[in-house]
């Protein structure tokens, strides 16, 4: 007989379980299917405590999506390698007399690299898309590099 204390006793550990070993659409479908009616039958100072916690992750999570879509990665990606290249053949054309036409260049290097800071930091702050902004910052490192 198995012992007690293999078992899970508390739902969220058997939901942890489940999401971490069946396909997202399969998940949600057994949510759907099992678990939202419960949660619309509990007594009502229970219903209402569970949706004033539902209520707070879907603002954290519109709240996510809307600083998301701003990181603007590919858009960020495009004018910072224009820009490098621009820079680069100005160097190559220009070298001895041109300084002051690339220092302006790299400002605006430096400004693209900027307008992305604060952006990145209130999304490390919220734990949002970790990757996507190591990724944004890898992306200006290599920029900057190449000049």
């Amino acid at each position: 007989m198995p012992s007690r204390a293999s078992k899970p006793d508390k739902p969220s550990t058997l939901l942890r379980a489940m999401a971490q070993s069946m396909p997202d659409d399969a998940f949600k479908k057994v949510l759907s299917k099992n678990i939202y009616s419960r949660l619309d039958s509990l007594p009502l100072a229970d219903r209402q405590e569970v949706f004033q916690v539902l209520e707070g992750i879907k603002q954290e999570s519109d709240n996510s999506r809307a600083l998301l879509s701003n990181i603007g990665f590919e858009r960020h990606k495009k004018n910072l390698e224009a820009r490098v290249k621009a820079l680069l053949s100005h160097l190559r054309k220009d070298w001895k007399h041109g300084w002051q036409k690339q220092g302006d260049m790299m400002m605006e290097i430096a400004t693209e690299v900027a307008e992305w800071f604060q952006l990145w930091l209130i999304s490390v702050d919220q734990g949002v898309e970790i990757a996507l902004i190591h990724k944004c910052v890898a992306l200006c490192m290599d920029s900057i590099k190449k000049v």
